[in-house]
């Protein structure tokens, strides 16, 4: 019996994921088959569907992805790591990369994810019920899953991290330190607030093996962000503007200088935690959500660090590790409408942890469950955030005019790459659906109507994607350019 419990639990974890999105696809998009990402309302979907297409065809781009035709110092991804492409790139490789690929290759990372997390921690069929009620009540996560966001990747890495964390605890061993350094190591090459995760290899490396195991932990962290500096210094091209607020960094002098700065960027934080919040009650604001979320997990699980006796390190140590991310995030962060979405990297391993706290269980479990409930299914929706992109006729009709006249009319020319001359600018106000059939290889600069208008005559790309009735277009006629194609509102010349 034992046996077959032990067979059952890490299958049914496996389909889960699959099982969510079956649910998830027929209830908002008529099935799995009918996600359509050219429609969809992500225009960073575009950005990663295209670089991992790259990556997989000719290892980097052939022209420059970027803003307002900026461009990085070698070659020339976006703004986002290249590092994030990879697990995609990884899977496109042997298997292919399309539209219908990213939804196939995120199912399964996150299967593999839950997979080894109840391998190795073994929950009992009760702690895996559960957890398995509080995964499904997060539809968040299967949306994501139809998505061609880097999201599910990063959380099915963090989900593998905390369960060798946790079977590290009970057993430990130099093998598992190992893998969760290299793992915390690619997450930081990622995103460097997961910096914050290498705390758990190098809590439980001094613990158990010492300095000896300890130090070579730490200078994995300082390398890892070391390879993220250079990557964005010399492969990333800036985006508009800064992400971060860097008062602080630009203080002179002492304590008195920059403490007031530091007092009024965590005040301001927490003002915009509450207002999420309440913006969330009143009209379904996802953001808000999640940090409710994010906040009774943290309030649950500090009081099962606090009971007498306790001894998970692993739970204060996910306490310590979200609530500075909460803080860094709301202190210094421009945009939060975007950013809060890296919260769902640390909800989904604080609900597995819930599932796992032995005091008052029920009762921890039953909050748990109320705040998902109201949160994900029962509470207003944000339409944005939670709609997936569907197949119509007239957005194929689209999607395939397009295909037929970038296949004919447009060419990558490899003599010189990466170049300009193999470079699209999109006009931010123009239809950024219509680049999909773009060839592989070919950059996209995002660039701002007004700075398109005002640097027309400076502009670099071969060609230009812009609105059929707007100052960009007129503009472009008096140059005399020729037209390649126009769609509805949507038209595309070439310069040279």
């Amino acid at each position: 019996m034992k046996d077959r419990k032990n067979i059952i639990i890490p299958l049914i974890f496996l389909f889960v994921p699959f099982f969510t999105c079956f649910v998830y696809a027929h209830i908002h998009g008529n099935g799995l088959g009918n996600i359509f990402f050219p429609n969809s309302k992500w225009n960073d979907e575009l950005f990663y569907y295209k670089q991992v297409e790259t990556i997989v065809k000719y290892a980097y781009p052939r022209g420059y992805f970027g803003y307002n035709e900026n461009r990085a110092i070698l070659l020339s991804f976006s703004d986002w790591s290249p590092a994030t492409y990879l697990p995609w790139a990884f899977f496109g490789m042997l298997f292919g990369w399309s539209l219908a690929a990213p939804v196939v290759y995120n199912i399964i990372m996150m299967s593999i994810a839950l997979l080894l997390f109840a391998l190795l921690v073994k929950p009992d069929i009760k702690k895996a019920a559960i957890m398995l009620v509080f995964y499904c009540t997060c539809t968040i996560y299967a949306r994501y899953m139809l998505s061609i966001m880097p999201e599910t990747a990063c959380q099915a890495l963090v989900i593998i991290e905390y369960a060798i964390a946790i079977n590290f605890a009970d057993k430990p061993s130099k093998a598992k330190l190992v893998w969760m350094t290299v793992i915390a190591f690619f997450l930081v090459l990622i995103r460097p607030y997961m910096i914050l995760l290498l705390a758990l290899p190098a809590f439980y490396s001094f613990k158990v093996f010492g300095c000896r195991a300890g130090v070579p932990v730490c200078l994995s962290g300082a390398a890892s962000m070391a390879g993220y500096a250079l990557f964005s210094k010399y492969l990333q091209a800036a985006y508009f503007g800064e992400f971060f607020l860097t008062e602080m960094l630009q203080g002179r002098g002492g304590f008195g200088d920059w403490f007031p700065v530091v007092v009024r960027m965590v005040t301001d934080g927490v003002t915009d935690e509450y207002k999420y919040i309440k913006q969330f009650a009143i009209d379904g604001m996802a953001q808000g959500g999640y940090l409710l979320v994010n906040f009774t997990i943290l309030a649950l699980l500090i009081i099962c660090c606090v009971k007498p006796g306790f001894n998970k390190q692993y739970l204060p140590i996910y306490v310590i590790m979200t609530v500075s991310f909460v803080m860094m995030s709301f202190s210094v962060m421009y945009d939060l409408t975007d950013g809060t979405k890296h919260l769902l990297v640390f909800i989904i391993v604080g609900i597995l942890l819930i599932a796992m706290a032995e005091d008052k269980y029920y009762i921890k479990c039953a909050i748990m469950l109320a705040v998902l409930l109201y949160v994900f299914v029962f509470g207003k929706v944000d339409h944005y955030e939670y709609d997936l992109p569907v197949r119509t006729v007239e957005a194929e009709k689209k999607l395939s005019y397009w295909q037929d006249i970038f296949s004919e009319k447009l060419e990558l020319n490899y003599s010189k790459i990466p170049d300009f001359e193999n470079n699209i600018a999109w006009d931010s106000e123009a239809d950024y659906s219509v680049m999909y059939p773009l060839p592989a290889g070919m950059g996209i600069s995002c660039v701002q109507t007004g700075y398109m208008y005002y640097n027309f005559d400076d502009l670099k790309s071969r060609y230009i994607l812009t609105t059929s009735d707007g100052a960009i277009a007129s503009l472009c006629a008096d140059k005399h350019y020729k037209k390649l194609g126009e769609y509805e509102n949507a038209v595309v010349y070439q310069r040279y």
